[in-house]
C-alpha cells in the first residue's frame, strides 16, 4: 500500500490519515515497515528531502514518538546515522541512571568503589560491587565501546579515550557531591560549581555530540583532549543551575546534597528569594557568555555550535519553572499539546 518510490510527505501523510481515521490497526505491518525504514535513514538524506520544512520535520518527529521509535528532541545530530542517535540515547539514559545512584541509592562505600572501577576502566572491579551496579557499569562500559567503535570503522578515529574521560570526571564530581553531603558540609556557591557543571553530565553529552560529529577531524580530537573548550564549560553551567532551579527543594528533602541556592543561602545569609534571583542572574550571564563563544562559519563549527546550544535550552525547558524531567505526566501534557493537539 505503501510504495517505495512515494515522497517522504505522501508516506507520513498517508501514515497519519490511517491513525486519524482508526483504521491504523489493518495495516500495522506496513507502517512499522516504512517507519523503520525512515528511522533507520541516514539524517543528511532526511535532511535533504525534508529542505527545513517544519510541517514535515514535526510529522516525523510525531509519528516516530507515538510509534514507539526512539528519536531525541533534546540535540540535532546532522549528518550522523542512525546508530550514533542510538548511542546518543543510551548514554543519557545512564547518565540519568548513574546520578540517581549516587544520589540516593548507593552507600558512600558503594559509590568509592564504583568511581574507583570507573576511573581505571577495568570491567573485573565489577566483582566486589553490588549486583545492580554491576550491571550499570558494565552498560557504561558497552555504550562507550560501541560509539568508539562506529567511529573507529566509519572515521578512523580513535574517540574512546575522550568519552572515557567525560565519564571518569562526571563519577569523580558526583562523588565529591556524595562526600559533601556525608561530611555534612556546603561548599561556597563558586566551589559548588567548579564540581556542579560536571557532575551535571552535560559535558559528557557534548562530548558525545563532539565525537560523532562527521566533520571532526584527528587535529580536532586533540585539541579537544586537551581541555574543553569555554563553550562546553558555559553550556554546562547554565544546565546546572537550571536543574538545580527545578529540582532543589525536592532533592533537598529527600535527604539530597545542598545545591547551588542552598549554597548561597548558607554562606551569603540570605533568603531563598534572593538565593533564587542570583541563580537567575548567573544564567543571563552565562547565556551572555555562551552566545558569545559561538561564532565561526565551517561546518563543524555550525555543528557544534548547535550541540552546546541544544544541551542547555532543554534544560531551560525541562527546569525553569518547575521539576518536568520528575513530574512526566505534566510534560507528557505539554508534548501533547504541542504535537498532537490542534491549536485553538
Amino acid at each position: 500500500m505503501i510504495y517505495k518510490e512515494e515522497p517522504l510527505k505522501d508516506k507520513l501523510e498517508l501514515v497519519d490519515a490511517l491513525q486519524q481515521l482508526g483504521i491504523a490497526y489493518h495495516f500495522k505491518e506496513e507502517i512499522n515497515c516504512v517507519l523503520t525504514a525512515i528511522h533507520n535513514s541516514k539524517v543528511q538524506d532526511l535532511s535533504a528531502t525534508m529542505n527545513d520544512d517544519i510541517y514535515l520535520v514535526s510529522l516525523l518527529f510525531r509519528l516516530l514518538r507515538t510509534n514507539g521509535f526512539s528519536v531525541s528532541e533534546g540535540g540535532a545530530f546532522e549528518p550522523e546515522e542512525s546508530k550514533f542517535r542510538i548511542a546518543q540515547t543510551q548514554a543519557n539514559c545512564l547518565l540519568t541512571t548513574v546520578d540517581d545512584t549516587y544520589d540516593v541509592y548507593g552507600s558512600l562505600d558503594e559509590l568509592e568503589a564504583f568511581t574507583k572501577a570507573i576511573d581505571q576502566w577495568d570491567i573485573s572491579a565489577t566483582k566486589a560491587l553490588p549486583e545492580y551496579m554491576q550491571l550499570i557499569l558494565s552498560a557504561i562500559f558497552d555504550s562507550v565501546e560501541n560509539l568508539a567503535n562506529g567511529v573507529l570503522e566509519r572515521k578512523g578515529l580513535n574517540v574512546s579515550p575522550i568519552l572515557r574521560r567525560a565519564w571518569k570526571e562526571f563519577c569523580t564530581a558526583s562523588l565529591v557531591q556524595a562526600r559533601w553531603y556525608h561530611d555534612g558540609y556546603v561548599p561556597t556557591l563558586e566551589e559548588y560549581l567548579d564540581n556542579g557543571w560536571v557532575s551535571v553530565g552535560a559535558h559528557s553529552i557534548i562530548s558525545n555530540a563532539y565525537c560523532i560529529n562527521d566533520h571532526v577531524t584527528a587535529k580536532d580530537l586533540e585539541q579537544y583532549s586537551s581541555g574543553y573548550p569555554d563553550k562546553v564549560r558555559y553550556s554546562s553551567v547554565i544546565c546546572r543551575l537550571y536543574n538545580d532551579l527545578g529540582t532543589s527543594d525536592d532533592e533537598v528533602k529527600r535527604g539530597d546534597n545542598s545545591k547551588s541556592i542552598q549554597c548561597y543561602m548558607h554562606h551569603k545569609k540570605v533568603t531563598e528569594s534572593v538565593a533564587r534571583q542570583k541563580i537567575k542572574d548567573l544564567i543571563l550571564k552565562y547565556w551572555k557568555l555562551l552566545n558569545g563563544e559561538n561564532v565561526g562559519d565551517s561546518a563543524f563549527d555550525k555543528y557544534f555550535r548547535d550541540a552546546v546550544l541544544d544541551v542547555p535550552r532543554m534544560c531551560q525547558f525541562l527546569y525553569q519553572d518547575n521539576d518536568r524531567y520528575g513530574s512526566p505526566d505534566d510534560t507528557k501534557e505539554l508534548i501533547t499539546l504541542l504535537l498532537l493537539k490542534p491549536i485553538k
